[in-house]
């Protein structure tokens, strides 16, 4: 199974709300990793294969998933035939959580209890669409989106007590640490043999390992890396590309023109103009 690297919070963007309704049975939007929290929430009776620290577990009933930064996730239904996906998703960062209290925020959850599945009961998953459609019609009030994010974090904590949360694998693998890495150095030129010296593990081991989890070599998983940030900057900012092009660490901005068409069949300008963030 192939993981994608994708950002969702642009910069300066420390939390983000999505009500996905799309149709990706086939081809799942879900298989990524992200330098940044997510929770996903799905409010449908249907079979759902999640991915958790590389293990995969059958979800039948609506649930709540919490991911930590940088942990290999996917979420896609069971059956492909079926085309009611319709999910909801909040991305934020460590700036976001620490605006909260521990006396209004569990933060212990996403510290010592990400990458966990929170099962929902039929009357527990109506308190929670509830909730996650009050936060999306309050998405232009960012008090009221903090204050409905802290309701849902506290109903599913105590809706699903410890006992009756589902979870597989280890997040402690190092890979996620390598992919932490590579993010971190998005702007070098990072490569497998740097990685391996760094984590103090063969070169054979890592590239065995890496693509056992994230299903694709270090190099493919770097490139993708910087066409994410180099495409963030673009859609994110007005600086020239000139500038990005250094700031991403290519030599020149010839060289990351064609580094960029070569790699996604389009150029820094096309990018830019098309205003997406996070879909490539």
């Amino acid at each position: 199974m192939h993981f994608q690297f994708r950002s969702f919070l642009p910069e300066n963007t420390n939390f983000r709300a999505m009500h996905k309704t799309q149709i990706s049975a086939a081809s799942p939007d879900h298989h990524d990793y992200h330098p940044h929290y997510e929770l996903y929430y799905f409010d449908k009776f249907i079979k759902q294969d999640v991915v958790i620290n590389g293990q995969l577990i059958c979800v039948d009933k609506p649930c709540v998933i919490i991911s930590a930064p940088f942990s290999i996730h996917g979420m896609s239904l069971t059956d492909a035939t079926t085309t009611d996906f319709e999910r909801y998703v909040l991305y934020f960062d460590d700036r976001f959580l620490a605006s909260f209290s521990d006396t209004l925020l569990p933060l212990s959850v996403f510290h010592k209890s990400s990458n966990c599945i929170y099962p929902l009961t039929r009357e527990q998953n109506e308190t929670v669409k509830l909730l996650f459609e009050l936060l999306l019609s309050a998405s232009e009030h960012y008090p009221e989106c903090c204050a409905y994010f802290a309701a849902i974090v506290n109903s599913v904590v105590r809706f699903v007590p410890p006992e009756k949360r589902i979870t597989k694998g280890s997040a402690s693998h190092y890979i996620v640490d390598v992919l932490k890495y590579i993010y971190e150095n998005k702007n070098t030129s990072v490569n497998a043999d740097t990685i391996s010296e760094q984590f103090h593990v063969s070169r054979a081991k890592l590239d065995r390992d890496f693509r056992k989890f994230v299903g694709q070599s270090i190099h493919k998983t770097v490139i993708d890396c910087r066409l994410n940030y180099a495409s963030e900057l673009l859609i994110s900012t007005d600086m020239q590309i000139r500038e990005i092009a250094s700031i991403c660490g290519f030599e020149s901005e010839y060289y990351f023109y064609a580094f960029f068409k070569r790699n996604t069949g389009k150029t820094p300008s096309a990018v830019r103009k098309t205003k997406t963030f996070g879909q490539m």
